[in-house]
């Protein structure tokens, strides 16, 4: 699979882009830059607990 053949990533908040601090570390906003930069749709998953 290439990068142009990815439409969209789905991306979990706690703890897969976001570190222990609730901060995104460089590596990760780059990764993230570099998908949008290049048309891929970035879809930000949040599941609400009760």
């Amino acid at each position: 699979m290439q990068m142009s053949d990815i439409q969209a990533i789905v991306l979990d908040l706690d703890g897969t882009l976001l570190g222990s601090d609730k901060s995104i570390s460089p590596r990760n906003y780059q990764s993230v830059k570099r998908c949008f930069d290049s048309g891929i749709h970035i879809i930000v998953a949040h599941c609400a607990t009760a």
